[in-house]
């Protein structure tokens, strides 16, 4: 049955930690790329509402940190029967802006950072993309102020290189609406090639 696309909204917040080795990476709940899940042909199309989505990270390593927000460019989920049966996201990792650095220069320089090969490289990989591989209710203990129905698991690539992640998410499906959200979920960056040395130009990284 064919019906017209609906809304959804999705709020994220992910950390970008710098680990040392395979160890921190399993534990953040990383594994090699899966199968992706597919749905059924008659499933409900839910296209992104991209003004109401918002991905915040936070970029941590011993000495510091900062935070910003990435926009999600696209998204689409498929429903069918009340159930999430397949979805993708696309990142716009050319959108990352800085919100923790109030100079204007040294945010311009964290951001050119960021923004570079030694970081996102994102004149060459502009686009970051999340397939969900797996959705499992929820069991356990929920994480303080948050209530999650499911654990998603997708495949994340960036820069080319793809790993599945999984992280605790809300989802509530309504005949107009999915929305998804997810407190936080913690990634190693060395595990897509991301490890920078931190140049001397930019000495707020």
């Amino acid at each position: 049955m064919k019906r017209k696309m609906y809304l959804m909204a999705i709020a994220a917040g992910v950390i970008f930690i710098s680990a040392c080795n395979k160890t921190e990476g399993e534990k953040a709940g990383v594994k090699e790329a899966a199968e992706v899940k597919t749905a059924q042909t008659d499933a409900d199309a839910y296209t992104i509402d991209k003004a109401a989505s918002v991905i915040n990270w936070t970029g941590t390593k011993p000495t510091r940190q900062h935070h910003g927000t990435i926009n999600l460019s696209q998204g689409e989920l498929k429903v069918k029967n009340g159930l999430v049966e397949s979805g993708n996201f696309t990142i716009d990792m050319k959108s990352i802006v800085v919100l923790d650095v109030t100079d204007i220069d040294m945010n311009k320089k964290l951001s050119g950072h960021l923004a570079s090969a030694d970081f996102f490289n994102v004149e060459s990989f502009p686009a970051a993309k999340f397939e969900i591989t797996k959705l499992e209710n929820y069991s356990g203990e929920a994480p303080e102020g948050f209530a999650p129905t499911h654990i998603a698991s997708g495949n994340l690539s960036m820069l080319d290189i793809t790993k599945e992640v999984s992280f605790p998410v809300s989802i509530n499906v309504t005949e107009r609406s999915v929305v998804v959200k997810s407190p936080v979920f913690v990634i190693n960056r060395t595990l897509w090639g991301i490890n920078p040395h931190c140049s001397q130009k930019v000495n707020n990284c």
